[in-house]
């Protein structure tokens, strides 16, 4: 007779290891939920809350995304020099206080701060998220540890942008302004969560490696990877696509 040997449940799904790991998870949950609690409702508050006509609150808001473009080159080195988690706490608690901007926000300059304030701490934390996977993953677990923590962002931006939708449904300025305090003690929160998560030794990543591998490391050495520059290119090309032809409700193949 044979015997088949079933599976752990978490194998089964494919989830990683989260033991001694709730705080990250935590933070993961709790960041997506706060971003999707005011991502689609940036303008409709900027909209109610000051005199500033739509046009002029777009070109704010699409200013200060472009300002925040390089972000993510600038939080690199950071990462290298300080450590992913340290970086991540200080993003969400920059998120934090930009959102609390918001409640004192009525000029067109005061809207660019703020929503540039809160776009690189937004930035500078997923961009972090990939240095805190490395933190949590043992055992060849790290392809386990970035599909949870996409899922999580998926799931707690869609749920964040649900709660919104309800909690300002029918409601006034006074439902926008309580949608940016619980935003902003979102962030709050999840800096808190990594702040106090201390994640295990992995093996390899000894105290001061970080700071030795930015001498062999650094963008020059991105720049050297041809296969990852094609990379980065097609995947830059996606964004500037607009919509298919079957997307288009009045597509029609005789035309």
């Amino acid at each position: 007779m044979t015997t088949t040997t079933l599976l752990p449940l978490r194998d089964r799904l494919g989830l990683p290891d989260t033991a001694g790991r709730a705080r990250l998870i935590g933070a993961h949950i709790v960041d997506s939920l706060g971003t999707g609690l005011i991502l689609a409702f940036v303008l409709v508050y900027f909209a109610r809350t000051t005199a500033l006509p739509l046009a002029t609150i777009g070109a704010a808001v699409s200013a200060a995304r472009l300002l925040a473009l390089p972000t993510a080159l600038a939080v690199g080195p950071l990462i290298d020099r300080h450590g992913a988690r340290v970086v991540a706490v200080g993003a969400n608690a920059l998120s934090a206080l930009a959102y609390c901007g918001f409640l004192l926000t009525h000029h067109a300059w005061q809207i660019v701060l703020v929503c540039l304030l809160a776009q690189i701490g937004h930035v500078g934390y997923w961009t972090a998220s990939t240095g805190l996977v490395v933190l949590a993953s043992h055992g060849g677990e790290r392809s386990r540890w970035f599909a949870l923590v996409q899922t999580l962002r998926n799931t707690g931006m869609g749920l964040g942008g649900a709660l919104g939708a309800f909690l300002t449904a029918g409601g006034g300025t006074g439902a926008l302004r309580l949608l940016v305090v619980l935003n902003a003690a979102s962030y709050l929160l999840a800096s808190i969560l990594l702040a106090t998560w201390r994640p295990t030794a992995v093996p390899g990543q000894e105290p001061g490696a970080t700071k030795r591998a930015t001498k062999t490391g650094g963008y020059r050495a991105v720049l050297r990877d041809r296969r990852y520059l094609l990379l980065v290119t097609v995947n830059f090309s996606f964004p500037l696509r607009g919509p298919g032809p079957t997307n288009c409700g009045r597509y029609s193949p005789d035309r």
